[in-house]
């Protein structure tokens, strides 16, 4: 989901009655959650939809079981308060508690989007290894030895091919002419 697209959508849940606050989303009952995903995506409710909600709501409910912050991060992500200290072994850890819908690269863009130094394996970063025939521990010491954190390489490699990329399927064309890979 593009950017855009995700706000237009988080709009329209809002709109439609989406708490801004975990802890009431954590709280509700069966018939409150399908009241509101019916207003958000009319009757009837495709079961993919329905499953997602489920999962934001039982995600919620499961963050407001911890008594403070302290407890989540201990939980979550080994006591780490600072965002650009989250890495790899916080993906990890996310993937071990087997949350719904929370897989490898979602795990990866949780950790990404909160500043943690991880890389997600999206269709982009995929795209861009096969293109310039790199593995991510190749793509990782280079960026090592450029001094160029990882996360701040998957944000602007995201960012440049969502804005101009596109779709998948242009990255060879659109990276031709910077490849040093001869013919």
């Amino acid at each position: 989901m593009s950017r855009k697209a995700a706000s237009t959508f988080l709009k329209r849940a809002e709109q439609n009655g989406l708490p801004s606050n975990h802890k009431e989303l954590g709280s509700w009952d069966g018939r409150r959650l399908r009241s509101f995903m019916e207003g958000l995506h009319g009757r009837p409710v495709a079961e993919r939809s329905v499953a997602k909600w489920r999962a934001v709501r039982q995600l919620a409910n499961e963050v407001s079981a911890y008594e403070s912050d302290s407890a989540f991060r201990t939980a979550f992500f080994q006591g780490k308060r600072a965002s650009g200290t989250l890495d790899g072994n916080d993906v990890d850890s996310l993937l071990n508690r087997n949350l719904p819908f929370i897989k490898k690269a979602n795990a990866f863009f949780i950790v990404r989007n909160m500043g943690g130094e991880a890389i997600k394996p999206d269709r982009w970063l995929q795209a861009f290894l096969a293109h310039y025939s790199l593995t991510m521990g190749e793509l990782l010491k280079v960026l090592s030895h450029l001094s160029i954190p990882a996360g701040l390489f998957d944000l602007v490699v995201w960012c440049y091919c969502e804005e101009h990329v596109r779709d998948v399927k242009n990255f060879e064309d659109h990276f031709e002419r910077f490849s040093t890979k001869r013919r």
